[in-house]
C-alpha cells in the first residue's frame, strides 16, 4: 500500500513539473516578425522623431538586419541583432559605433510592435531614451496598373507586374501613349514603405523613387530618364496594385 502511495505520488509531481515547463525553461516560442518593416521612434529625452526602414531577417528567436535611418543624429544606417521570446523582443541597434538597447512588444500576428529604447551615456546619443513603434509592411507583389506623366505632356497608361524577394524587387512594364518606352524591365528595393526602382535598358536609362502606402496598396514615384533621347525628362508615375 504505500509503495502505491508512493507511485501515484511521483506520477504526479510529474504531471505538475511538465505542465511548469520541465522545472525552469522559460522560453516561448517565438513569433514570425520576418519581412519588411517600418519604424518611427520619439525621443523623450531631447523631443526629435526619427524613423527607420529596413529587412528583419529571422533565424528561430534570433533577429538581424540593417536599418536605413532618417532623422537621427548619430547615423544614417545602422546593423541590428536581438532575440525575441514568445511576443517579447531585446534588440541592440549600433549607432555609429554606440550600441542603443530596444525592447518591446510584437503583436501575435507578428504585424507590429511598440517599446521603448535607451543610449548609453556620452557620444552622440548622449544618453538618449524614448518609445518607438513599427509595423510591418505588406511586399510589392503583383500586378499593377497607373499613368506615367511628364511635366510637360500627356499620360501614359502602365502595366506593370512586381516581385519582391526580400527586400529586392524585379519586374516588368508594358506602357502605351508613351514617346520614350514601350516596355521595361525594372530593378530595385523596397524598405519599409521606400522604394526605389530603376531600369534595365542602357540606352534609355529610367529611375523611379517614391513611396508604397500600404492600405491602398498604391506606388507614389516620381521618375526621371537618365540618357537617350528622352534624357532629362521627368515627371510623377502613380500605379495602383489589382487584386
Amino acid at each position: 500500500m504505500k509503495h502505491t502511495f508512493q507511485t501515484v505520488a511521483l506520477g504526479v509531481l510529474l504531471v505538475v513539473l511538465s505542465a511548469c515547463g520541465g522545472g525552469g525553461n522559460s522560453s516561448i516560442a517565438p513569433v514570425n516578425m520576418a519581412g519588411n518593416w517600418q519604424f518611427t521612434g520619439n525621443s523623450t529625452t531631447f523631443g526629435y522623431t526619427f524613423t527607420a526602414s529596413g529587412q528583419v531577417n529571422q533565424t528561430k528567436s534570433s533577429i538581424s538586419g540593417t536599418l536605413s535611418l532618417s532623422g537621427s543624429p548619430c547615423a544614417g544606417t545602422a546593423n541590428f541583432s536581438g532575440t525575441l521570446n514568445g511576443t517579447s523582443l531585446s534588440a541592440t541597434v549600433d549607432e555609429s559605433g554606440q550600441n542603443v538597447s530596444f525592447t518591446g512588444t510584437v503583436s501575435a500576428d507578428g504585424n507590429s510592435l511598440s517599446g521603448t529604447y535607451a543610449a548609453p551615456s556620452g557620444g552622440c546619443t548622449n544618453g538618449d531614451a524614448g518609445t518607438w513603434s513599427g509595423s510591418r509592411v505588406s511586399m510589392l507583389n503583383g500586378l499593377f496598373r497607373g499613368t506615367l506623366a511628364a511635366q510637360n505632356g500627356l499620360p501614359a497608361n502602365v502595366i506593370a507586374k512586381f516581385k519582391d524577394d526580400g527586400g529586392h524587387v524585379t519586374g516588368t512594364a508594358t506602357l502605351t501613349n508613351s514617346l520614350c518606352f514601350q516596355s521595361l524591365n525594372l530593378t530595385g528595393t523596397v524598405s519599409g514603405t521606400n522604394v526605389e526602382l530603376q531600369s534595365t535598358e542602357e540606352t534609355q536609362p529610367l529611375m523611379l523613387r517614391g513611396t508604397f502606402d500600404q492600405e491602398n496598396k498604391s506606388l507614389a514615384l516620381n521618375y526621371s530618364v537618365l540618357g537617350g533621347s528622352c534624357s532629362g525628362e521627368s515627371g510623377k508615375a502613380i500605379l495602383v496594385g489589382q487584386k
